[in-house]
């Protein structure tokens, strides 16, 4: 138990690790859409490589998400290009979710081996016992 609240804090403390920034480039020019001239590095990387999340330790890494919500959309421009960007968050809930049930089958099988271990013990035990015992005879 003390591991599992050791895990749950430890997760807790990098959940914004399971922050990402992704980039789609665009066939066409969106309906709306923010020109960019000087994107920040994590922007830069996104746009660079189309399709493979940037991960971000925090949001103040990048200028996108207060971009976009001064614009009202995520499309951007960028030398000519065009490209949907996207913040993309892990829900933190599932991710608790998952450590726990791991831990939780861990418990059960941990407990169904000490218990069968125990029990193989306390069999032999019985065994070595009734061959020391002298047998009586009538």
């Amino acid at each position: 138990m003390v591991l599992f609240v050791g895990i749950m804090v430890s997760i807790s403390s990098i959940e914004l690790i399971f922050t990402e920034l992704v980039a789609e480039k665009l066939s066409n020019e969106p309906e709306k859409y923010f020109v960019v001239t000087n994107p920040d590095p994590m922007l830069l990387q996104a746009i660079s490589h189309p399709g493979v999340p940037v991960p971000l330790r925090s949001l103040d890494e990048t200028e996108f998400n207060e971009l976009s919500n001064q614009y009202g959309t995520n499309n951007v421009e960028y030398q000519n290009n065009y490209y949907s960007v996207g913040i993309l968050n892990v829900e933190p809930t599932r991710v608790y979710y998952d450590v726990f049930l791991m831990s939780l089958i861990g418990f059960v099988v941990s407990t169904i081996l000490l218990i069968s271990y125990a029990i193989s013990k306390g069999l032999g035990y019985v065994k070595k016992r009734k061959e020391q015992q002298p047998q009586v005879v009538n």
